[in-house]
């Protein structure tokens, strides 16, 4: 599968044989310099089709409802934080991610959580749906395992909250027009600094033993969370989880029982490396979107295009994931600074189109036509 590092590579490839973009030659010209291109790529064109479905995806399943209160719910271990791999003879304790220390938390995870939980919220009597746990520690090891008000984790998710209302605030001070507009002026006075961690849901020691059974626990987990919920407003489900123990398989569960309510599936994307990638492709299960993700950044702009976040959020969870970072090593810093690149470079192509980027766009149209690749679904607004 194609991921957004290996998008943008295609396509510094395929344009890179201009030699001044904002100078465009003749459309035939254009059309020359990217047909040479595809003829000498030729392997590039799976994957081409590939990175067409993800971003296809992404913009046939914007269909949230406006205001419509969203439920999400975590995993813990290498979604939160880092396991560090840790096993005792190749049973892992709690996940797979040997990329960052055991324990570290995951740059802007707190913030994209809290900003999912109050997307569309513009009226201060209205309280967002506190954070939920769904997490495979096990219930008889609670002495040792207890996700308590005081821990790390729920403390960071309630300051989360008010590192919001702090960002909206800051914000709104430093403009004449409040950011966003009249929601966001609502929202600046809407602090929500109490939410935080709500339900936490345990597994059992079983499922440690017999890790398979983890993605059936945290499906019963989620039955009995929505059943918690039965008689309240109408709300819709989102899941955090990774790639790493099970949290693929109960996320498609949910989808296959409740299509109409599961909004999204994240998946934190722990296991495939340069040397070893595995198909992260993002994909529909039953009409739902199953999106992957390497950073919180890169979680926040899929979650934009997927009508779950606004612009205005993507940056308090760039800003929170950055505050974050300044102790982590180079190469985690370099992802993070990709995918800020990458979502600022996405946003602001969705909302502004170029005559010159018209123009690349039909050149690259009949080349990929001529090369026997589907221009609409490649072309799309998101690749300029």
């Amino acid at each position: 599968a194609m991921s957004d590092h290996r998008i943008l590579a295609l396509w510094a490839l395929l344009v890179g044989a201009v030699p001044n973009r904002s100078q465009y030659t003749p459309l035939g010209s254009l059309r020359n310099h990217v047909s040479m291109r595809l003829g000498a790529l030729p392997q590039l064109r799976n994957r081409c089709t590939k990175a067409a479905d993800t971003r296809t995806i992404l913009r046939s399943s914007m269909n949230t409802e406006p205001g419509l209160p969203v439920q999400v719910m975590t995993d813990i271990d290498d979604t939160v934080k880092s396991s560090g791999g840790s096993n005792i003879g190749g049973v892992y304790l709690g996940g797979v991610d040997t990329r960052f220390p055991r324990g570290q938390f995951y740059p802007g995870v707190f913030q994209f959580g809290a900003e999912l939980s109050m997307h569309g919220i513009s009226d201060s009597s209205t309280e967002p749906l506190p954070m939920a746990i769904l997490t495979a520690r096990a219930r008889e090891l609670i002495a040792f395992l207890e996700i308590k008000p005081t821990s790390k984790l729920c403390l960071n998710y309630k300051k989360a909250s008010k590192k919001r209302s702090e960002f909206i605030a800051e914000k709104a001070a430093s403009s004449e027009e409040p950011p966003g507009g009249a929601t966001e002026r609502r929202e600046s006075v809407t602090e929500n600094i109490n939410w935080g961690v709500g339900p936490v849901l345990y597994g059992s020691v079983r499922e440690w033993v017999i890790q398979p059974l983890m993605a059936e626990r945290k499906f019963e987990n989620f039955l009995q969370l929505r059943e918690s919920l039965r008689g309240q407003e109408k709300r819709g489900f989102v899941f955090i989880g990774d790639t790493g123990l099970y949290d693929r398989q109960a996320g498609l569960r949910m989808i296959d029982a409740h299509p109409d309510e599961v909004l999204a599936i994240f998946l934190h994307d722990v296991t495939s490396t340069e040397d070893s990638p595995l198909d992260t492709q993002d994909y529909l299960h039953n009409g739902v979107p199953v999106v992957h993700f390497k950073t919180y950044i890169g979680a926040a702009l899929k979650a934009f295009q997927l009508g779950l976040l606004s612009r205005d959020a993507v940056d308090r969870i760039i800003q929170a994931a950055k505050l974050a970072s300044t102790k982590l090593p180079d190469r985690r810093i370099a992802e993070l600074m990709y995918d800020e690149m990458l979502a600022e470079k996405t946003i602001a192509k969705m909302s502004l189109e170029t005559p010159q980027s018209r123009d690349l766009k039909q050149a690259m149209s009949i080349a990929f036509r001529e090369a026997g690749l589907d221009s609409g679904m490649i072309l799309d607004d998101d690749f300029f």
